[in-house]
């Protein structure tokens, strides 16, 4: 198997620098917004009854909303009154038919213009001669993010870069700093760049936790690749230590460590020896109390059984098994992160060693290429 970046993983370059957002109105907070009561209450009824589709990916909810609502026009426009009977002010029933469908599209508009949001960024806020470095983190997770400003020509010290760095909590906004030119009549102006990661790159991995194997008592696995064996697709800083573990397709694949869920994807159908396929990979990513996240990859379609958001405890299924993405045939991928800072100042992700502990005698498991092993 090869992954590339699982979960996101990013940044701007100086080209790509986010834009200034001038304040208006005398706030210049970034995710404070005017939105009107119909779609607040469309976001309460969308939260109530829509939990599951937090995992959907949002192709899928941007075809369902169009779907849906190119429906409700057919129905409106073209539904034979004769066929419908009538209340006591003589409208046609069909009227009454076309609200709930077109509510229901604009729930799934709705979720699919959150869902293609940017989940995390930095922008440069304010106007006239001060400005705010302000991150925004919508996701689920603390994301690691380190930030290069350079002055501007009218700022002190013009050209000098100061690199910042800082830990966003889930579903949060931080200010980072603020840059102020030397003459207020002049426009704040600087260039900015920033990379990010999910985790905390600060915190102190637990290298010694026992993990358990992410499958049910009496399940037969074959090892395809461990870390550093002789056949292996897994050399770069993302894959180094990862697993290969050949299980048939539609084995149920259980959490190896408890945590909670940061990421999933369950709509890719296709999977073969095709590094085109390699970001077309269904996983679920669990990050735990250290800081490190695990990813289980190249699961069933639509299997996922767990959401963004949700804790699950070590033992629980979360899944299915597969063969989507690149792979060779069906089996699980198995690999523990973290974020770090490297030493061009960059924040990167890389794989950490784990081992697996036999639940029964509490040993550890020695897991060698083609060994096959009885889940106990």
């Amino acid at each position: 198997a090869s992954l590339r970046h699982l979960p996101w993983e990013g940044g701007k370059t100086a080209h790509q620098a986010a834009p200034d957002r001038e304040s208006r109105g005398g706030s210049e907070h970034p995710t404070h917004s005017s939105v009107s009561p119909v779609r607040c209450g469309i976001n309460e009824l969308q939260n109530r009854i829509l939990p599951d589709m937090q995992g959907w990916a949002w192709h899928d909810v941007t075809g369902w909303a169009w779907g849906m609502g190119f429906f409700a026009l057919i129905w409106y426009c073209f539904a034979p009154v004769i066929h419908f009977e009538h209340n006591k002010r003589g409208l046609p029933l069909k009227n009454f038919l076309f609200v709930p469908v077109l509510l229901a599209s604009a729930m799934l508009a709705s979720q699919a213009q959150s869902a293609g949001e940017t989940s995390f960024r930095v922008d440069k806020i304010g106007a006239g001669s001060a400005c705010r470095i302000v991150a925004v983190n919508r996701t689920v997770a603390p994301v690691t993010v380190a930030v290069k400003v350079t002055a501007g020509v009218h700022q002190h010290r013009p050209g000098q870069v100061r690199s910042l760095r800082a830990v966003i909590e889930p579903n949060s906004t931080r200010e980072i700093t603020r840059i102020q030119t030397k003459d207020h009549r002049e426009p704040c102006r600087g260039e900015m760049t920033y990379t990010h990661s999910v985790g905390d790159a600060f915190a102190a991995p637990d290298l010694r936790h026992r993990y358990r194997l992410p499958f049910r008592k009496g399940t037969i696995v074959r090892v395809a690749q461990e870390p550093g064996g002789v056949l292996t697709t897994h050399k770069d800083d993302l894959s180094r230590y990862a697993f290969d573990l050949a299980v048939p397709e539609g084995t149920p694949v259980l959490a190896a460590r408890a945590g909670s869920v940061i990421e999933i994807r369950d709509t890719f159908s296709e999977g073969r020896r095709d590094p085109k396929l390699a970001e077309k990979t269904n996983f679920v990513s669990i990050i735990h109390t250290d800081g490190t996240f695990a990813q289980y990859a190249h699961l069933t379609p639509h299997s996922i059984l767990v959401r963004p958001g949700e804790w699950v405890e070590a033992g629980q299924m979360i899944g299915k098994s597969g063969n989507t993405g690149f792979a060779g045939g069906p089996h699980l991928h198995f690999d523990l992160r973290r974020a770090r800072i490297g030493a061009d100042g960059t924040v990167k992700q890389e794989s950490l060693p784990l081992s697996f502990f036999s639940q029964r005698s509490g040993k550890k498991i020695t897991l060698t290429q083609r060994k096959r092993i009885t889940v106990d």
